[in-house]
């Protein structure tokens, strides 16, 4: 068994110095009903011993026949009845404005983390650590900050609690409220190196819950269907599924092992302990020193005593092992919070985008583009060309600010991308990615997400449908209906080809009347004829435009007023296709192979 790490008191001190931060969180999402939830819990925390108090006076006043009083006795059974309804309203209340706050914490935080992750640059999100810790984070927000919260709430019930009825105990023998104690206080720390074992177990398989998810997002999905079954991999992915969930199961039974035999030594330890004040009230009551009343206060005292030290060993248990988590979750909130320095917006039509001496790297060692020296210009429509991995769809995104250059500068109308102002680029330029998203939503919002601004504009969505040509979506009446349902995801959806998928990408980018479009392989998908009306389409709405597009067929690139020839990350030439012809020897490879496989 793996040695487990000594906590201390110093960890537990830690862990506490972290909840303002966290409370700070769990508060934002509504501080009123954050606020109510606590001072509610330190009422209900007081009003079990004052049932106690008042059960004591009650059985007191029956049994001592010297000073008994039928007023005293009938004021505390009123006393008693008011406190029990007062007792039920108040766990009714809280319980209906708990429920309320934990569906805005839950779709609170959600909204917080997805808005955070449009701010992350795609080169983190590309990284195997950063989408772990994403995913572990996403996946535990809709439970693990209502569970921290409730363990606090819960040490504030506690607390009050445990308070008030060591006071009683105090107040009869103080060595006996001293002796409860002892046991909770030893135990705490065993328990939070077993939450310490647990947190780190959970948070190190991240990678491995994300392959269990993908074994199973590929067996239950359209996608893959098709290819699994003829290959007959069905059993094999199965088995990789049941590999990797046994090692999760031997996981979590050591975890459950160690907390069941800790209970039962907790268990049988506190409740000997009990027996033995319990039996000395009870010798108390026979010698005549105190009342049966009293004695029934100190059995429901150390009653509670037990559960509510129980209590608060949980809910440290529970922060301990959660705090590790919010600190994660309020480090990922705080860490895209950079203050910008002064950008320059984009107030005139885009007239230039040069690239000066740039470089990139995605490891930080090999380099996928090097010392890159492009002008590209309003007018002109330039394809960019070369094989698969010379570095065509990072140049893109680098000229979109998705990257940013490790070596030289990207500039716009003469101003530095790093000082631009981001938001106006975006809205002066419109994209097609290679891998664009088939979103399962409607044809209007898959349309009008080319240019949210007039995503409500019908008129201007049917007619970037039009610039692209797609009849595949028309009605008898010639018109799409613009609140069909695309894919298959939901109800009555329906799900399109690849190439029909792309027309709508294509539609989505016509939306925005851009400065410059860029395309990166926009007739991946396409058949011949849809190819070549793609293209006169973007060579048509692009005119008098800035249009820079990526294809992998050198037919499609003829027509480009320059063409830019890349390998390995290096920009080996630049011309028309003529040019190109007569001296580049990377394009007349590229050339001869494709009309090699047309021929053949």
């Amino acid at each position: 068994m793996e040695e487990q790490k000594k906590v201390t008191f110093g960890d537990i001190l830690k862990a506490m110095k972290q909840l303002p931060g966290t409370i700070d969180i769990l508060s934002s999402v509504d501080k009123k009903l954050f606020s109510f939830l606590v001072f509610f819990s330190l009422l209900s925390g007081v009003l079990p011993v004052v049932s106690i108090l008042i059960t004591q006076g009650l059985i007191n006043s029956i049994v001592d026949v010297a000073n008994r009083s039928m007023q005293r006795t009938l004021i505390l059974v009123g006393a008693f009845i008011g406190y029990n309804v007062l007792s039920y309203l108040l766990s009714e209340v809280t319980s209906y404005v708990t429920s309320i706050y934990q569906y805005k914490l839950q779709y609170g935080l959600q909204h917080r983390m997805m808005s955070e992750c449009s701010k992350m640059e795609l080169k983190n999100f590309e990284q195997a650590h950063t989408y772990d810790k994403v995913e572990k984070l996403t996946t535990e927000i809709g439970y693990k900050p209502y569970q921290m919260f409730m363990a606090v709430i819960s040490i504030f019930t506690s607390t009050m609690s445990l308070v008030s009825v060591l006071t009683i105990l105090v107040m009869w023998k103080p060595f006996a409220a001293l002796g409860m104690l002892i046991i909770p206080v030893l135990a705490v720390l065993y328990y939070l190196r077993i939450g310490q074992k647990e947190f780190d177990i959970m948070w190190n398989r991240a990678s491995g819950e994300r392959k269990l998810w993908y074994y199973n997002h590929l067996m239950t999905h359209d996608f893959s269907f098709k290819e699994m079954k003829v290959l007959n991999i069905s059993d094999y992915i199965l088995e990789k599924f049941k590999e990797a969930s046994d090692g999760f199961v031997v996981q979590n039974k050591t975890i459950l092992n160690q907390k069941t035999f800790f209970n039962v030594l907790y268990g049988i330890a506190i409740y000997l302990l009990s027996g033995i004040v319990i039996g000395l009230s009870v010798v108390d009551a026979y010698l005549g020193h105190i009342l049966v009343g009293n004695v029934m206060s100190i059995i429901r005292s150390v009653s509670m005593v037990q559960s509510e030290s129980r209590g608060i060993m949980t809910g440290l248990y529970i922060i301990y092992s959660c705090s590790l988590y919010m600190q994660m979750l309020e480090d990922f909130l705080k860490e895209n919070h950079k203050e910008q320095s002064e950008v320059t917006p984009i107030d005139d039509t885009i007239q230039e985008i040069s690239m000066n001496h740039v470089s990139y790297s995605y490891d930080g060692e090999h380099n996928a583009l090097e010392d890159i020296n492009l002008k590209f210009k309003k007018g002109k429509r330039i394809a960019i060309v070369g094989p698969n991995g010379s570095g065509k769809s990072t140049l893109l995104k680098l000229m979109v600010g998705l990257y940013r250059p490790e070596k030289g500068d990207i500039k716009i109308n003469g101003v530095k991308s790093t000082a631009l102002d981001t938001a106006s680029y975006y809205q002066r330029i419109s994209v097609l990615f290679q891998d664009f998203v088939k979103y399962e939503l409607s044809l209007k919002e898959n349309v009008g997400f080319g240019d949210i601004r007039n995503m409500d504009s019908e008129e201007q969505i049917r007619e970037s449908l039009k610039k692209v040509g797609t009849p595949f979506l028309e009605g008898e009446d010639g018109n799409a209906n613009l609140q069909m349902q695309l894919g298959n995801w939901f109800e009555n959806g329906r799900e399109l080809s690849q190439g029909q998928w792309q027309k709508v990408a294509l539609s989505r980018i016509y939306m925005k009347d851009a400065d410059c479009y860029m395309l990166d392989e926009p007739n991946a998908a396409l058949d011949t004829l849809s190819e070549k009306d793609a293209f006169d389409r973007f060579f048509r709405l692009s005119e008098d435009k800035m249009g820079i597009y990526i294809s992998h067929r050198l037919c499609a690139a003829k027509k480009a007023d320059e063409i830019v020839v890349m390998q390995q990350g290096h920009v080996v030439d630049v011309g028309t296709h003529d040019q190109l012809i007569e001296r580049c020897k990377v394009y007349q490879d590229m050339y001869e192979a494709e009309n090699y496989a047309e021929a053949g």
